[in-house]
């Protein structure tokens, strides 16, 4: 029981988010959502696993929007944490394509903190990088 209600718990967090760029076939994807206390730790900012778990859908979105739409099975994501999310602070999440050969798709994320109603990505406002490597 514990693990249907963790599914339906991040499933409906996860409706929450918004897509706010994902041009057909070029591979990206990009997604805001707000910190809240669904996603964040006792510290009161986004927790990890909260945003390994986005880079994980969010580089899957990116892939799936290249023309041989899979989403494959993950071999492997590492992260780089490098400032905190906070509470009620908006995040954006940018996944990407770098490569997609015949067996192996290599993706990528950076996780910025909103700045106010852009969308524009600043390097100084970057919370963490990383990479995400799916078996296609």
């Amino acid at each position: 029981i514990d693990f249907i209600l963790m599914i339906n718990f991040f499933h409906n967090n996860l409706l929450k988010w918004k897509i706010l760029d994902a041009p057909e076939n070029k591979g990206t994807c990009l997604v805001e959502i707000k910190v809240d206390e669904t996603l964040a730790n006792v510290n009161k900012v986004i927790h990890g696993g909260a945003l390994a778990s986005l880079v994980d859908l969010v580089t899957t979105m990116a892939l799936f929007n290249t023309p041989g739409r899979k989403p494959g099975i993950s071999v492997s994501i590492n992260i780089s944490y490098i400032k905190p999310a906070k509470l009620d602070e908006s995040i954006l999440v940018e996944g990407k394509v770098i490569k997609a050969g015949s067996k192996l798709a290599y993706l990528a994320a950076d996780i910025y903190l909103k700045d106010k109603d852009s969308k524009e990505l600043k390097k100084e406002l970057l919370v963490a990088t990383a990479t995400h490597n799916k078996y296609i």
